[in-house]
């Protein structure tokens, strides 16, 4: 920025320079390299914003806060609150948008890391240093993709700078960026002209010089008043059309009101007859209030006994709630136990089957032990006579033998005589 810059020392372009008192402030410092060109212009203060920390402390080390030169570590954007700065390899390019556009221009740009800082809008950063509505102070706005949306933003602010010197680019090199000729026609419809545009700048950057034109700004603030004032004036006729409306509704309303009145007279006339009658109407309605009372008595009695006799059905009901849950759980287990009864059964029959089987073998079983028991008698018998025969033969040859030991006896002893 140093040749628009420089612009501000040009007697053709400044003939009085910038005066003793002016404020410089610089949007954008970067690591200070412009400083040279911001401490030629003599300001009485030099305010600079950085919102990268590292640059922002090289910058502090050469700034001279006894001459009244301060680093502010922020950043200045359109809106107040958290920004995400995206830091590139060209520091200088860095902004709070990816650089799409820029790209093209600058293809080995890369986006080395991300950084959160804090942001103030345009109007709280000046609101400290209480520059007056009309002072001759400088302002050094550098904040790649946001310097539109600053000025968009900022209109009222500007007014306090006699200078601007902007680095904006000939087309959108941000997403979201503001490109040069919209920012140009915003400043001119703000009351500033365009004195000098930086021939030297790189594309697609362009730095300008501009100057607030006072009666060009005191012309739009006529001009603002008056269309103020034609705005109140469009209100004072919408209310004074307003106003003769309601009138004709209030004379519309009264003369129903002195209908109503004529109406309310003959009311009142019939409400005098009528009034006899509501006496009497009062007396019989005397009457039946007491009996209504007797009644509402009665019924009262009968409510609380109906609420006492509610709160046993309650209870009974609360009962017959318990009892049909325990019923509930008894029948879920008998439940449980016809179904193990239903296959104890079912295994009790599958064993009778099985039993009646084996009964019906051990039947047949039976009938052959049966036979073979008849068959094993009639051997018994044909046995005990044979064994009845063998006795008797038994009993024959014991006798036999008898006769025969006596015989031998004998024998022997007539032997033994002999």
């Amino acid at each position: 920025m140093k040749a628009s810059l420089q612009g501000l020392r040009d007697p053709a372009l400044n003939p009085q320079g910038l005066p003793q008192g002016a404020t410089v402030l610089v949007v954008g410092g970067g690591a200070g390299t412009d400083l040279p060109h911001w401490r030629a212009l003599q300001p009485q203060r030099l305010v600079v914003w950085e919102p990268q920390p590292e640059l922002a402390d090289a910058l502090q080390r050469k700034l001279h806060a006894g001459a009244g030169e301060t680093v502010v570590c922020a950043a200045v954007a359109p809106a107040e609150g958290q920004l995400t700065l995206q830091v590139l390899n060209n520091p200088r390019e860095s902004g709070a948008a990816q650089p799409t556009g820029l790209l093209a221009h600058q293809p080995r740009l890369l986006c080395q890391s991300t950084l959160v800082v804090a942001a103030q809008t345009l109007a709280q950063a000046i609101a400290p240093q209480q520059l007056p509505a009309d002072g001759p102070h400088l302002l050094v706005l550098d904040a790649p993709g946001q310097a539109g949306a600053i000025v968009q933003a900022s209109v009222a602010a500007l007014q306090c700078f006699a200078w601007l010197v902007l680095r904006v680019g000939t087309e959108a090199l941000y997403e979201g960026d503001v490109p040069c000729a919209e920012v140009a026609d915003l400043l001119q419809r703000a009351g500033f002209d365009l004195v000098a545009d930086d021939a030297d700048a790189l594309p697609p950057h362009r730095e300008q010089l501009w100057r607030r034109n006072q009666p060009k700004v005191q012309a739009l603030l006529c001009q603002q008043q008056l269309d103020a004032v034609l705005v109140e004036l469009a209100q004072a006729r919408a209310d004074a059309r307003a106003q003769a409306e309601q009138v004709s509704q209030l004379s519309a309303q009264a003369a129903g009101l002195l209908e109503e009145r004529q109406l309310q007279q003959q009311a009142l006339q019939d409400a005098a007859t009528a009034h006899r009658a509501l006496d009497k109407a009062r007396e019989a309605a005397l009457g039946l209030a007491a009996e209504r009372a007797t009644q509402m008595d009665a019924l009262q009695q009968a409510k609380a006994s109906a609420d006492k006799t509610a709160a046993e059905r309650q209870k009974q009901m609360d009962a017959l709630g318990q009892e049909k849950g325990q019923l509930t759980q008894a029948r879920d287990a008998q439940t449980k136990l016809a179904t193990e009864r239903q296959a104890q059964v079912e295994a009790l029959t599958a064993a009778k089957t099985a039993a009646e089987q084996a009964s019906a073998e051990r039947a047949k079983q039976i009938d052959a032990l049966q036979v073979a028991k008849a068959s094993a008698d009639k051997t018994a018998a044909e046995r005990q006579k044979q064994m009845d025969a063998l006795v008797q033969d038994k009993g024959q040859l014991t006798q036999a033998r008898d006769a025969q030991t006596k015989l031998a006896t004998e024998r022997q002893a007539q032997v033994e005589a002999l």
